[in-house]
């Protein structure tokens, strides 16, 4: 059985993956990318920034480590990856502040390559058992959750559309459903429609309304609850070269307000991205400078809490 440490939220590696803005003209003169070094440096930082992040990859470009750092230097997550010859995860360490592993996640594959186990060994020596099963006809995956001394953890139900779109979802706790989800999708892969249920029986219903275009590109989309409360709305804005260019985003539920502008380069790369209230005070600015092979080389966030200038450096095999 866990103890109460194991029941702590586990701290999870963030940060910019500058690979995400990749902009590949020709895969085959991409040289494989072996690690990326990530610098930061802000108003709190020396002169010459700290270690904020590193990646390293095997020769199939799997990630075989992952490094987290604070703003002191300090390594705060380590994830440590294996793979087997399918290029598929055997093993996944995950490391905090400690020399051993918080926890070790082992995996095991059947024969189609869908996922069929997660073991998770925890510091104290305690497991968790994840056992996958999956109905090819009707398309869904099931997961059973035990502990091991073989007493239920959870569950999670997921069916999908043919096109891969989650149509039903259910994650049950040790107290039962947690949350159940249903969603119906347009023939373009738009949610049309979601009905939530929590685990006291709540259930919310929401309306996805899209309007188009003569291009079928969306102009605006509309979301509306099982009490026809327009709750968001977000308007699309594009370019003559068909990217969008703006989003302005309403969202009472949540209470936010703003619109995110993108500026591209001739390679229509993203080169600046700015989140600004609708009253034009800008909230937030990102700046992305591109190096040799379209990899990003720099990022600048900008904030009312100050600059963050992330350097990218990068060794390939």
């Amino acid at each position: 059985m866990r103890s109460d440490f194991l029941w702590i939220k586990r701290a999870r590696i963030s940060y910019f993956n500058p690979t995400a803005y990749l902009c590949v003209l020709n895969n085959e003169t991409m040289p494989k990318i072996k690690a990326i070094t990530t610098t930061l440096k802000t108003d709190q930082t020396p002169e010459e920034g700290v270690m904020k992040a590193y990646e390293l990859r095997d020769e199939n470009e799997n990630i075989i480590l992952l490094e987290n750092y604070d703003e002191g230097g300090n390594i705060e997550m380590k994830i440590e990856r294996t793979y087997d010859d399918k290029n598929r995860v055997l093993v996944e360490k995950q490391y905090s502040v400690e020399k051993d592993p918080d926890e070790v996640h082992s995996f095991e594959y059947f024969e189609s390559g869908k996922l069929k186990s997660r073991t998770i060994l925890y510091r104290d020596n305690s497991k968790t058992f994840q056992n996958y099963s999956y109905d090819e006809a009707a398309n869904t995956e099931k997961v059973e959750i035990v502990d091991d001394e073989g007493e239920a953890e959870g569950s999670e139900y997921r069916r999908y559309s043919s096109e891969g779109k989650i149509l039903e979802e259910e994650i049950h706790g040790d107290f039962g459903l947690e949350v159940k989800t249903e969603s119906e999708f347009d023939d373009f892969g738009n949610v049309l429609k979601r009905t939530t249920e929590d685990g006291e029986g709540y259930i919310v219903d929401h309306f996805y309304k899209y309007e188009r275009d003569e291009e079928s590109r969306i102009q605006n989309l509309k979301v509306i609850d099982d009490e026809g409360q327009l709750v968001k709305v977000i308007v699309y804005l594009y370019d003559e070269k068909n990217r969008i260019y703006e989003q302005q985003i309403k969202d009472t539920d949540r209470g936010w307000a703003f619109k995110v502008i993108w500026e591209y380069d001739d390679k229509d790369r993203v080169i600046k991205e700015e989140r600004a209230d609708f009253g034009g005070k800008v909230q937030e600015v990102q700046k992305i400078v591109y190096g040799e092979n379209d990899l990003v080389t720099q990022q600048e966030k900008t904030t009312s809490h100050g600059m963050e200038l992330s350097t990218f450096q990068y060794d390939f095999f």
